[in-house]
């Protein structure tokens, strides 16, 4: 038994994911990216994407409209960096996309998240552009009519463009300086680092999806030095389960109920820690979230390694603790019918709970060690459940109740100072009579099971048989005993002459 619920299991769940730091598990992956294998995404005259330096940088050298320059391959659980820089003498705004779904080809119907950045503040178009950084969500259509109200001046219009987060106000990117950035992005969390600091810390639902460089109305902008590495945990939604429960296991997604292709992972290894090891070489089909049955009570570390399509890898652990539930055993007094039987629960691992049924369809008992009268004899099958630390077992016993004997006896009537025999017909349903205790009633007692006893005086006597049987059961039968008493014998005669008759 667990003390663990279905509800109790989405308390755990949200907990871990809102204290969930960027720590667990980071590993060097990808660096030195080629971008020759990346692509121009929405509208092309927007933009000129030039690659560089055999494949290691990327410049853009058109001063327009929203550009974007996106990876071949999808990304989450991630850590991503790089520099971004410009040499124009222009003010405007560079950053980057993630989360990138559209638009691929030419077309305004967007889905992504946009970090951008902006120099110096400027008007355009009745729309002002403030200096500094700010975090948006786009998802629908953004015609170019309305680029300026939203890319320029990042006025909200649900749910086409929401302005998430800002430092307007703030410094401004430096000319001529290769400005670093990092992001930090799971399904729940964007974190975001310009030059070391900590700009934007978002929680929200985020796709798995393409990275990209963007830039608006800057021209010369030179992204380089791209580089990412797998950053992924889990959580077990069952901390503490018993032996023989299911412990389950959730590859971070709370948003979307993984209804999307895992193309990212080539395959995810699970290790339970108790031997048992998983292998999903096809996590876009096979379930990603696993559930595994413990069978043996202990702490347990559990490991998942990942592979990804470009050859990284990433390992994340968490423990899990197979509670011990209590080791029952119990032991019942031997009982004749009508005497209350004795249970004592000698359970280990220190029960709390007990449960007994006691196998006569009376109602259950929750005392450790409790008395229970039987209504008749017979066998009957024990039950007794015990919980500890939230976790049950059952344990069945037979136990017997013994019948009793009944007592009785044959006697015939007698005279004093003559034997008087008595008969034992005592009988018993199972077992054997293995002892009679006879009190005559005038002080004598006798253990054979048919005596004879010699009364000294007449009288009436009450005469008790108490049986005794091997399981120890007993039964007493009482008699009164009638003792006759014996005739006075006497005689006269008168004396007479010889050949006289006497008469007696």
């Amino acid at each position: 038994m667990s003390s663990i619920d279905l509800n109790m299991k989405s308390i755990i769940k949200l907990l871990v994911l809102i204290i969930l730091p960027f720590s667990s598990a980071v590993s060097q992956c990808v660096s030195n990216v080629d971008f020759n294998t990346w692509n121009q995404a929405g509208w092309l005259p927007n933009g000129n994407w030039v690659v560089q330096g055999g494949g290691s940088s990327v410049h853009q050298t058109i001063n327009g409209n929203p550009t974007f320059f996106i990876s071949p391959f999808e990304l989450i659980n991630v850590s991503i960096s790089g520099n971004f820089r410009t040499t124009d003498n222009d003010d405007d705004m560079m950053g980057f996309v993630f989360s990138f779904l559209n638009p691929i080809g030419q077309s305004d119907n967007f889905n992504c998240w946009m970090f951008d950045w902006k120099q110096i503040q400027q008007n355009n178009g009745g729309y002002t552009a403030l200096r500094g950084k700010s975090l948006s969500k786009l998802n629908g259509v953004i015609p170019a009519a309305n680029y300026a109200q939203h890319f320029w001046g990042h006025q909200t219009v649900l749910p086409q463009y929401e302005l998430k987060q800002d430092n307007f106000g703030g410094v401004g990117w430096i000319r001529n300086f290769n400005h670093s950035f990092q992001l930090d992005l799971t399904f729940t969390r964007a974190v975001i680092y310009i030059d070391g600091a900590l700009v934007f810390d978002q929680q929200d639902c985020f796709f798995p999806g393409y990275f990209g460089f963007y830039n608006l109305s800057q021209q010369d902008c030179y992204y380089s030095n791209f580089q990412y590495s797998l950053f992924i945990d889990f959580v077990v939604l069952t901390p503490q389960v018993c032996p023989g429960d299911q412990a389950d296991f959730q590859f971070l997604d709370p948003c979307f109920g993984f209804n999307f292709n895992f193309n990212q992972y080539q395959s995810l290894t699970w290790d339970y820690g108790d031997g048992t090891v998983e292998v999903n070489n096809n996590p876009t089909v096979n379930n990603v979230n696993p559930s595994h049955v413990y069978t043996t009570p202990g702490t347990y570390t559990v490991t998942l390694d990942i592979l990804d399509t470009q050859g990284c890898t990433a390992t994340a652990t968490q423990q899990i603790t197979v509670l011990a539930p209590p080791d029952i055993s119990f032991t019942a007094s031997p009982t004749c019918d009508g005497n209350a039987m004795n249970f004592t629960d000698n359970s280990t691992n220190n029960p709390t709970l007990w449960t007994w049924d006691f196998g006569d369809a009376s109602l259950n008992d929750n005392n450790q060690n409790p008395s229970h009268t039987y209504p008749v004899a017979g066998t009957y099958t024990v039950e007794l459940t015990a919980v500890a630390q939230n976790c049950s077992a059952t344990e069945t016993m037979d136990v017997t109740v013994h019948p009793n004997p009944v007592a009785d006896f044959d006697v015939q009537s007698a005279c004093a100072a003559a034997n008087t025999n008595f008969t034992d017909q005592s009988t018993v349903a199972s077992g054997n009579i293995v002892q009679w205790d006879w009190d005559f009633g005038d002080g004598n007692v006798s253990n054979q099971q048919s005596p004879t006893h010699t009364y000294l005086a007449d009288g009436n006597y009450n005469v008790s048989l108490t049986v005794t049987t091997d399981q120890n059961c007993t039964d007493t039968y009482i008699n009164a005993v009638s003792v006759y008493p014996l005739p006075v014998v006497d005689f006269t005669f008168t004396d007479d002459c010889m050949d006289d008759a006497i008469v007696f």
